[in-house]
């Protein structure tokens, strides 16, 4: 076991088994996820505002980067990079014309954002 291994909690690490049919042995991985709250809480129009559209920004400059990086490196296909930042520069238009309808009512916002992170193999 490795030292990074050993840090891990128990249903993390890895465990080793012998393949009935080949006799060999394989490397098991048990089944990985990880959730957690990323926003929690109540947020005037102008708070929300400034909190979201942070987020997306952030998710499209990790798009774009990633597209520039595929491009310049290996002459790679962009499209899924493309078509992500267009779905998130979508989404913020809509998050600012919903947030502008906030402010001009003087709406207290609810926002709740959960992460999900399942391994795959």
């Amino acid at each position: 076991m490795t030292i990074q291994e050993k840090q891990l909690p128990q249903q993390y690490r890895h465990s080793r088994s012998v393949n009935q049919d080949t006799d060999m042995l394989v490397d098991e991985m048990p089944e990985m996820r990880h959730q957690f709250q990323l926003i929690k809480g109540k947020f005037s129009a102008k708070d929300a505002e400034e909190l979201l559209l942070e987020l997306i920004h952030n998710k499209i400059k990790f798009h774009s980067l990633e597209s520039l990086i595929i491009l310049e490196r290996y002459n790679g296909d962009t499209a899924p990079s493309q078509k992500r930042i267009q779905e998130l520069k979508a989404a913020r238009a809509s998050v600012q014309e919903f947030l502008k309808q906030a402010r001009e009512a003087g709406w207290q916002l609810e926002i709740k954002s959960r992460v999900e992170i399942n391994v795959i193999r």
